[in-house]
Order: structure tokens, then sequence, then C-alpha cells
């Protein structure tokens, strides 16, 4: 199957021993078509522990169930809104022709619990059928028939994550940016590993900052203090922005295109 058709999951242990996954189903709205018609690929580099795979699974559960019952609702949405107006203008016309002398705020209120009640009654009965259930349970267990499998890339991963552990962040930066330590390249399993670091990256390090450190542009004192205050020690530590500019930077896993110029380790 072609490379593009596949579904990476990745296993990495980050600095001090912090286990992380990483892959681009959480959130995703094609989850359980991406699911069912993509090759499942799942790596790690030093042997994860049997609860922590478990509770990632456990995760992706719930992430497949909302995919698909989000889909379910998504695809019923416009007869279920003509069915809950017909049901609103309904009960106001019976309790306008039936019940003359109710006030009109009780009438419009009434009618708006009928068109809500309409609502939620055929979306449950849609979203919470055999068929729905049925394709969560297949979906979750084409997922869990995924077995992880060793990488020496990821390894290879993990050991510079753990190379940078001490190291102040401008020095990972510089470090990163001067490719002081050669990754291999010619795995394709950093095109994926890459992209899915520059998902969760998005939610953290401002762009702004971001493409300084790709064009290999001189931080000042209160960029480097901004990058460390949005750096989070477990979400996304300063090692995971270091081998992603190492990634984009040497290895032409982006198409941004970056200055040629270096930064001095000491610069701020």
């Amino acid at each position: 199957m072609a490379q593009s058709d596949s579904l990476h999951l990745f296993h990495l242990y980050l600095p001090g021993g912090r286990p992380s996954f990483f892959h681009d189903l959480t959130g995703a709205i094609h989850t359980p078509e991406r699911i069912a018609h993509n090759e499942l690929r799942a790596y790690y580099g030093r042997d994860p522990d049997p609860p922590e795979v478990a509770e990632f699974r456990k995760e992706l559960h719930h992430t497949i169930a909302h995919a698909v019952r989000r889909e379910c609702a998504d695809a019923g949405f416009p007869l279920r809104f003509v069915l809950s107006s017909a049901a609103f203008l309904a009960g106001f016309l019976i309790l306008s022709l039936f019940f003359r002398f109710t006030p009109l705020p009780i009438k419009l209120v009434t009618a708006v619990l009928t068109g809500m009640a309409t609502y939620l009654f055929i979306l449950r009965r849609k979203c919470g059928g055999e068929g729905v259930k049925d394709r969560v349970e297949g979906l979750c267990g084409r997922l869990d028939a995924v077995v992880f499998r060793e990488s020496s890339f990821i390894g290879a991963v993990e050991e510079y994550l753990d190379s940078l552990a001490n190291m102040p962040t401008d020095q990972m930066m510089s470090h990163a940016i001067h490719g002081d330590k050669r990754l291999p390249s010619d795995s394709e399993l950093g095109p994926p590993l890459c992209r899915y670091i520059e998902q969760r990256r998005r939610s953290r390090i401002p762009e702004r900052l971001y493409r300084k450190l790709l064009r290999a542009k001189r931080l000042s004192d209160r960029d480097w203090v901004t990058l460390q205050s949005r750096c989070d020690a477990d979400y996304f530590p300063p090692e995971l922005l270091a081998l992603l500019l190492y990634f984009k930077l040497h290895h032409n896993y982006s198409d941004i295109t970056c200055s040629s110029k270096r930064i001095d380790s000491s610069s701020r």
C-alpha cells in the first residue's frame, strides 16, 4: 500500500521517561473513514509499558465513538431540522386554536420545547441504533488489531531528544539549526512524525517565533521568554520544538523555504 494511504501511530519516550503518543486521529472530522480505508501502522523506539498502550487505545476508542456519532448527526441534520420545525409549528397552532386564552409566552415556550424534544428523539434514535454501535465496534476492533513494532528510526529520535534534555532552550534551538547530530534521513517515518509534531506545535508556539527560528533569525530576549513560557514539560517540551526544527531544516519535510543563515549558539 502506498505511503500516503497509511496512518501512523508513534510512541515516543520524551526526556525524563515521559511517554507520549503522536498521531493525527484526535479531533479529525474524517476519522471513521480514514481508519476504515487506510492501513494502520504503529511504531516505538523503547518498549512501551502495556498499561500506557491500553490507556492510549482507550482514548482512541472515545475519539472514534465521538467521531462516528458526529458523522451520523451531521448526515441527518436537514431532516431533523425540518421535522423539529414542523413539530414547533404544529404545537404552536394547536395551542393557538384550542387553548386561546393561554398566554403567548407559554405557547411559544411549549412549542419550542416540542420542537427540541422532537429533534433530540430523532437524533438519539438515529445515532444510538445498532448500526452506529456496530460501526464503532468495527473501527475499534480494527484499531485494537494494530501491533506496535520496534523502529530504529524512532529509537534514534528518542536518543536525540535525550541528548537535548540538559541544554538551555537557546542551545537546543541552535543545536537543531546547526544539525550537530544527524538523524536518519531515508526513513519513511520521518515525514508523518514531523507532521504530527507540527500539529501539536500549532496549539502552543506562536507562528511568529516559529518562523523566525525556521529562518534562523536572531530572537530577542522577549522572544525567548515567550518561547519558554509556551513550552510545556508534558504536552510540548522544548526538545520537541528542537526536533521539529531539525526535521524541517535538514530533511526537507516542509515546503517552507528556510534561510541558510545560522545563529550563534550564544545569541538571545
